[in-house]
C-alpha cells in the first residue's frame, strides 16, 4: 500500500511538473532569411595580427579535413552551384584541377608545346569559406544569432591575372532548408 502511494505521488508531480511546462517565445527579430558571403580563415599578411582573417592552423586543418573526409567517403552529401547532389564520384573530379598550358622550349627553335598540369586540391589549399546563414536580432540585447545553413569550401585561383573564387561543392547542415 505505501509503495502504490508513493507511486502515485511520483506520478502526480511528474504530471504537475510537466503540464507547468512553459514554451518561451522568441523574440527576436529576423534580420534576413537568406545572407551569403565568404569568410576568410587563412591570413598571409604578416602586419596582421594571427587572429584576423584567419583560423588557427591547426584548427582549420581539422575543421577543413573533416568537410573533405565526409563529403568524400558520403557521410555527407555534397551540392553544386544548382543545389544538385553530387556523387563521390563528381566530388572526385572536382578536387582535381587541370590546367592546359602551352610554354615555349628553353632551346632554340623555341618551339610551343602543349602541358597539362594536375593539381590535386587539399584542404590545405582552401583560403575561405562561403556561408549560407539566417541573422536573427534581438533589439533588448542587440545580439545577433546566425544560423548556419550551408558552408562551401572556397578556392582562390588566378585566371588571366585576376583572382577569382570558386567554391567546390556546397554542403548543409539544415537539409530541410533546401525544400524552402
Amino acid at each position: 500500500m505505501k509503495r502504490t502511494i508513493i507511486a502515485l505521488m511520483a506520478l502526480g508531480l511528474v504530471l504537475i511538473f510537466t503540464q507547468c511546462e512553459q514554451k518561451v517565445e522568441d523574440t527576436r527579430t529576423i534580420i534576413t532569411k537568406k545572407i551569403q558571403y565568404d569568410v576568410p580563415i587563412m591570413n598571409t599578411d604578416a602586419n596582421y595580427d594571427w587572429w584576423i582573417k584567419n583560423i588557427e592552423g591547426s584548427d582549420r586543418e581539422a575543421l577543413l579535413n573533416n568537410i573533405f573526409e565526409k563529403v568524400q567517403s558520403g557521410d555527407i552529401q555534397a551540392y553544386d552551384y544548382f543545389n544538385e547532389p553530387l556523387t563521390v564520384g563528381q566530388i572526385g573530379s572536382i578536387l582535381v584541377d587541370t590546367m592546359h598550358q602551352i610554354l615555349n622550349r628553353t632551346t632554340p627553335p623555341y618551339a610551343e608545346y602543349d602541358t597539362t598540369i594536375i593539381k590535386k586540391i587539399e584542404p590545405a589549399h582552401i583560403s575561405m569559406l562561403r556561408f549560407l546563414e539566417e541573422w536573427k536580432y534581438d533589439e533588448s540585447s542587440l545580439q545577433i544569432d546566425k544560423k548556419i545553413y550551408a558552408i562551401s569550401p572556397v578556392l582562390e585561383v588566378i585566371i588571366d591575372g585576376q583572382k577569382v573564387t570558386r567554391p567546390l561543392f556546397t554542403v548543409y547542415t539544415d537539409e530541410s532548408f533546401l525544400k524552402k
